[in-house]
């Protein structure tokens, strides 16, 4: 879709007080390029040069055959919980070696 006008065209931007303003900037849209590339792709160009223009082109659009897509997802999983019991392990074998030596319970 072209969509736009020739020549030039109202550009909003900002100035430097950060007041919004438009300010004319040319536009030049390469239709022979669009058409080409349209015909090359068995595709359509289309030109709209304003909303009403736009939005009747989305309804053409709209209506052209649908096709179904089907999609395969793939998920990778990475379980770290092995960290967690190793460390946990490494504690209660340290515990356990402990209270029979340096820190064991006095009756």
């Amino acid at each position: 879709i072209g969509a736009g006008t020739q020549g030039i065209a109202p550009i909003p931007t900002t100035d430097l007080f950060g007041r919004a303003t438009l300010v004319g900037q040319p536009v030049n849209i390469d239709e022979a390029l669009l058409k080409s590339i349209a015909e090359q792709t068995a595709g359509k160009y289309f030109r709209a040069q304003d909303r009403e223009a736009l939005s009747e082109i989305y309804a053409e659009i709209n209506q052209l055959e649908k096709t179904e897509v089907t999609e395969l997802r793939y998920l990778r999983y990475t379980e770290h919980f092995a960290n967690f019991v190793a460390g946990g392990l490494a504690l209660l074998m340290l515990g356990a070696v402990l209270s029979v030596s340096l820190f064991r319970r006095l009756p």
